[in-house]
This record gives C-alpha cells, structure tokens and sequence, in this order.
C-alpha cells in the first residue's frame, strides 16, 4: 500500500469524525428506546429493548475502532509534521554554513563569528528536537587504546 500524503490522512480523518458525529446521535436514540423499554415486562418491549441494546453495542464498537484509526492517524500527521520541521531546519543549518563560508572567503569575520554562533545554536536545536542533548557528542567509536585491548585482551 502506497503511503498516504498529509492531505490523504486529513480527509480521511475529518470522514471518520463525521461518521463519529453520525454514530454518536444514532447512539442516543439507541439510548432514547431502551429508556422508553425499560420498565415494560412485555415480551415485545424486551424485545425491543434487547434489540436497541445490541445495536448500542455495535455502535459503540464502531465508534471506537474509528477513534483508534483517528488516533493512529493524528500520529502519522505528526510525524509527517516533525520530518517537514527537521528538513527545514537542516537546510536552514546548510544554508547558514554555506554563508559562513562566503563570509570567511571574503574576510568578514564578524559576520562569520555570528554565523558559527547562530549555526550552533540551530545544531543544538536540532540535536534536542531529536531528542538529544545538546552538547553531548554522540559514540564515534572505539579509541586506539581500546581498539588494542580488544584485539589483544587482558592479562
């Protein structure tokens, strides 16, 4: 199945609230009969009663794998909305750097002072959009000393 788009997801989500909203007065009138058949003991209005109940429960049911999908698909929106977020930012960063380079190459070096600071400050907004922390460096592997321990082992 191909992966739906942002506006995809947004239609489908406003049909299930409709048929939500839908189901939701349907319930009440459900509601409305077994109230009207709840103090009669003849057969038919048990009946009734019985029948207005069933289909209670199966607009219950309904409404709540349709809350489930809604909630499933608010989270797909959201992270359609976090990836858009993190491209802009990256080219934001790549944008800054390749001025950081004009200015250096043209010898402006308070411009390309406060480009590497505002090009830090981005990285460390990304770094904690993803879920880091900023100013932690992350694993770039195994120095020497431990490279050699390893391959040699203790004694």
């Amino acid at each position: 199945m191909a992966e739906l788009t942002e506006r995809d997801l947004r239609d489908k989500q406003r049909g299930l609230k409709a048929l939500n909203s839908r189901d939701a007065a349907s319930m009440d009138l459900q509601r409305r009969d077994m109230a009207i058949w709840d103090d009669d003991d003849r057969p038919t209005a048990v009946k009734r009663y019985n029948v207005a109940k069933a289909e209670l429960s199966r607009l219950d049911a309904q409404v709540t794998a349709r809350l489930a999908e809604i909630k499933l698909i608010d989270t797909q929106l959201s992270t359609i909305a976090d990836t858009k977020a993190k491209e802009k930012r990256t080219k934001e960063i790549e944008d800054k750097k390749k001025e950081q380079a004009r200015a250096e190459e043209t010898l402006q070096r308070d411009k390309a002072a406060k480009l590497k600071a505002e090009i830090e400050t981005l990285e460390a907004a990304q770094i904690t959009a993803d879920g880091g922390t900023p100013g932690i460096k992350p694993y770039e592997g195994d120095n020497e000393f431990v490279k050699d321990v390893n391959a040699k082992g203790l004694r």
